[in-house]
């Protein structure tokens, strides 16, 4: 993962932003002139923009959307603004979203993560022949069951006749290591 931006002070984002725990969205306050060229231009954007949802959706799918937000030309993830304003400190690396949904920024959806949680509750692909952690082994004529057991290592979790038994194990697995029970 590339380095993360550094978020703008927390007085910035209180100048700038008020959040709603309930909906998980931030809105646009009323800022300062000093956040302006000139009083005519600080009238004109208070007039269409302060009370208004300030945060715009970007990503392929409902997977890998995520909102974002622009603060002095430079455009940050929203759910990182929220943890701060929210925390009072930097965020972590990685936030995750509890559902699965990048839009939900309720503060009672977003924990902090390392990449093995993170992947762990992300949703599979859904054009995939077997289910996740599923491998037909040509050479055994049997399904591989298989999951990730964090730091890049799977453990093996035997042969079995068909993919909907290698899938069973998996899901057995998935429990126990605490995987997303949303559909895979």
């Amino acid at each position: 993962m590339s380095a993360l931006r550094a978020l703008p002070s927390m007085q910035a984002l209180e100048e700038r932003f008020s959040y709603c725990q309930h909906t998980g969205l931030l809105f646009w306050k009323e800022r300062p002139d000093s956040h302006f060229k000139t009083p005519a231009d600080a009238t004109r954007w208070r007039s269409r923009w302060v009370g208004k949802p300030c945060q715009r959706i970007t990503g392929g799918g409902k997977s890998t959307d995520y909102y974002q937000v622009q603060v002095d030309s430079t455009t940050y993830l929203a759910h990182r603004i929220i943890w701060k304003m929210v925390h009072g400190e930097e965020p972590p690396e990685m936030i995750d979203h509890i559902d699965g949904d990048g839009t939900n920024n309720r503060t009672v959806n977003l924990r902090a993560a390392d990449n093995s949680l993170n992947q762990r509750n992300a949703v599979s692909q859904r054009d995939r022949p077997f289910p996740v952690g599923v491998h037909y082994m040509p050479s055994k004529k049997a399904f591989k069951a298989e999951i990730g057991v964090g730091g890049g290592k799977s453990k093996y979790l035997g042969l079995f006749p068909t993919a909907n038994l290698a899938h069973a194990a998996r899901r057995g697995a998935e429990v126990i290591l605490g995987y997303s029970q949303r559909q895979r």
